[in-house]
C-alpha cells in the first residue's frame, strides 16, 4: 500500500499594518478568526501535518497558535531562513 503524502502550504491570516516593522506585525480580529476556523477545517478533513516549519514572524506564528485550538500538531520549528527566503530556502 502506497502512503500518501500531502504538503501544506499556509499564508498567514490577516495581519494588521504596523510602524514597528513587517516581523512584529500582528493578526487582525479577523484574522485570528480565520485560524481558528482553518483550524477546525483542517481538523475535521483530517488534515494533520506531521511535521511543521513556521517563519519566525509574529504573524505566523499567531496563525499557527489559532490552528492549534482546534488542531493538533507537531512542534513546530521556525527557522529564521523562511521569512522572506527564497525558494531554495525551503526546501532543506
Amino acid at each position: 500500500m502506497m502512503t500518501v503524502k500531502r504538503l501544506f502550504i499556509l499564508r498567514h491570516a490577516q495581519a494588521l499594518s504596523s510602524s514597528a516593522g513587517d516581523k512584529s506585525r500582528a493578526l487582525s480580529p479577523k484574522g485570528i478568526d480565520d485560524s481558528k476556523v482553518l483550524g477546525k477545517l483542517m481538523s475535521e478533513q483530517d488534515f494533520v501535518p506531521n511535521a511543521v516549519l513556521c517563519s519566525p514572524a509574529l504573524r505566523t506564528r499567531q496563525t499557527l497558535e489559532n490552528l492549534q485550538t482546534s488542531l493538533q500538531t507537531p512542534d513546530a520549528r521556525f527557522p529564521e531562513a523562511i521569512y522572506n527566503g527564497s525558494t531554495g530556502d525551503y526546501l532543506y
